[in-house]
């Protein structure tokens, strides 16, 4: 293991890529875990062929990353005591650097995550950064800000299933905007507020005033 490891917590395949594909793309200079939580079996859509697990491996395969699947109910993580669970995950990879959602998040998965993991880190766990949905309610504290969005789009990309083909139907996408658009949208957003092409943001609970630009993730260990 390299001295430094990270764990990228999720509640569905695909929410690593959307809302920190370029963070996950810039993290080679450590040992990386992503725990997915779900299936992703209550998504609108599904794949026709395979699963969406297979869809969030063939994903990672060009990063050399096998995700961990715990198969917790899609949709329903907010009633399942997740802090003890958690607790166990990050005691076996013992991570240095954990990345979860916030518990501010719209989608109720999310933030049940983020709730279990403030728990934690009210426990002792350290070195946490919270990443932010599409259209965060809280203000980011770090930015991480990168010039090209082609490499993450191929990310996401790899979840098929969720994006509609041309024609199709768009009624059940916030916004009318699908994954690859929504992260584009978000990203180019906060980028222009910081003066680069894209950002991705994050929160780091201790951090305050205006946000911390990133460049290279390296960069979020300068918080500590």
């Amino acid at each position: 293991m390299s001295a430094e490891s990270v764990l990228c917590l999720a509640a569905h395949p695909d929410d690593i890529e959307v809302y920190m594909g370029a963070t996950l793309l810039e993290l080679s200079w450590a040992s990386v875990d992503v725990a997915i939580l779900t299936n992703g079996e209550a998504g609108t859509l599904q794949p026709e062929h395979g699963t969406r697990v297979d869809e969030a491996r063939a994903a990672l395969v060009p990063l050399n990353i096998t995700p961990c699947f715990l198969g917790l109910p899609d949709g329903a993580l907010d009633t399942i005591r997740l802090t003890s669970l958690l607790d166990n995950l990050i005691g076996q990879l013992a991570p240095t650097l954990v990345f979860a959602p916030h518990n501010s998040d719209s989608h109720r998965d999310h933030a049940a995550i983020g709730r279990a993991v403030d728990e934690l880190e009210a426990s002792g766990l350290t070195r946490v950064f919270r990443w932010l949905d599409a259209r965060p309610s809280v203000a980011p504290t770090h930015l991480l800000g990168y010039e090209s969005f082609a490499d993450k789009e191929q990310l996401i990309r790899h979840h098929a299933s969720q994006l509609p083909g041309p024609g199709e139907s768009r009624g059940h996408l916030p916004e009318g905007l699908d994954i690859v658009e929504r992260a584009r949208e978000r990203d180019a957003r906060l980028g222009a507020s910081i003066g680069v092409a894209f950002a991705e943001p994050f929160v780091h609970r201790s951090s305050t005033g205006a946000p911390v630009v990133v460049h290279g993730s390296t960069g979020f260990l300068r918080a500590f």
